[in-house]
């Protein structure tokens, strides 16, 4: 089983080890990279965005550094840790391998069917993703903590702005829009059933409807054969003589 050990006694197993993972660091951050020593004003304002999320808006964010995994790889140890971290899916964990660039990102999936009993800090799965495809496309590679500076910067401020979109009271211009856009399509719907009313009346009064009735006629038997038995004579009528 391989594992991690890092601070305060905590263990973080590895792919195909057990479902056996310590709790979540308390500052939401695990520097097992030694980035602090090298560039701690980076830590720092990574912990600072980790904090912001959480005491603004209840996101989990979790940020592991390893200069490089003993086994498996960033992806499948984030999802492990992002399933016992954040279990009601209000958060994302992000292992990031300094000496190899690597990044696996741990994101939330499970959504609350009912938004009033949903946490505070669950997000939809197509804004996460919006915010990680940004993230990916405005990321600076040129070292490895400029790329890690650069993409959690994007993820924490994708999130600030999700938050504060969702928070933000709709406006009385935008209420009249939408209530002018609801009538408006309400009425374009009773215009085209009424249009359609008139198209089926119009089309049965041409006469794609209506039926012809014949009179029922008395006919007598001939020659007392109902069944048209027996010899029947025949007359021509002409300007001509007879032959």
């Amino acid at each position: 089983m391989g594992s991690l050990l890092c601070g305060a006694g905590q263990t973080f197993t590895m792919p195909g080890g057990e479902d056996t993972v310590g709790p979540p660091p308390a500052d939401g951050l695990v520097d097992h990279a030694g980035l602090g020593h090298r560039n701690p004003a980076l830590v720092a304002k990574l912990r600072e965005g980790i904090r912001q999320l959480r005491d603004d808006h209840g996101f989990q964010l979790y940020i592991l550094l390893e200069s490089v995994l003993v086994s498996g790889d960033p992806q499948l140890l984030a999802s492990r840790l992002r399933r016992s971290w954040i279990p009601k899916g209000d958060g994302m964990v992000l292992v990031f391998e300094m000496d190899t660039r690597s990044l696996g990102i741990g994101q939330s999936f499970e959504q609350e069917a009912d938004p009033t009993k949903a946490p505070a800090g669950q997000v939809p799965s197509y804004e996460t993703n919006l915010i990680l495809e940004k993230a990916k496309t405005n990321v600076n590679a040129a070292s490895a903590e400029l790329m890690l500076d650069t993409f959690a910067s994007q993820v924490v401020d994708g999130y600030n702005g999700y938050f504060l979109r969702k928070n933000q009271p709709v406006s009385r211009d935008r209420s009249v829009k939408m209530g002018l856009i609801i009538v408006g399509g309400a009425a374009a719907l009773a215009l085209l059933g009424l249009m359609a009313a008139l198209l089926v009346h119009r089309s049965d009064s041409r006469g794609g409807g209506r039926c012809f009735y014949f009179p029922d006629v008395q006919a007598s038997e001939r020659l007392g054969a109902p069944y048209g038995g027996g010899e029947v004579s025949s007359r021509r009528f002409g300007t001509g003589g007879r032959s």
